[in-house]
């Protein structure tokens, strides 16, 4: 992707580059990544929407839950509203923390 843009000086990725880009990391099963282009703004220069940002949170939601919490992270620095304010995002990452934590920890009412 950095070559792509250096070739020609115009060439712009889209919003739409952003959401067929993390739909087919999803598709894939490449989540991570996702997360590093999505993670590099500086070299890859792809803007994350709010479309392109749930499917990584989706992806991730059976992968170790810091990354997840990684993905969600990338909301902020994108100035798109916060995972609690979303509500798709933020039952992905519900259901991503009800996965990860074990039997006693919810019968505790522990939220890890």
């Amino acid at each position: 992707m950095p070559g792509w843009k250096e070739a020609s000086g115009r060439r712009v990725f889209t919003s739409t580059h952003a959401e067929v880009f993390a739909r087919r990391s999803h598709e894939l099963a490449c989540p991570l990544l996702a997360l590093q282009v999505f993670g590099d703004y500086a070299r890859y220069n792809l803007n994350l929407t709010l479309l392109a940002a749930r499917q990584p949170l989706h992806s991730l939601r059976t992968q170790p839950i810091d990354k997840l919490m990684t993905a969600s992270a990338l909301f902020g620095l994108y100035n798109l509203p916060a995972t609690a304010q979303d509500y798709v995002s933020c039952a992905i990452i519900v259901n991503a923390c009800l996965r990860h934590s074990s039997d006693e920890d919810r019968h505790r009412g522990y939220e890890p």
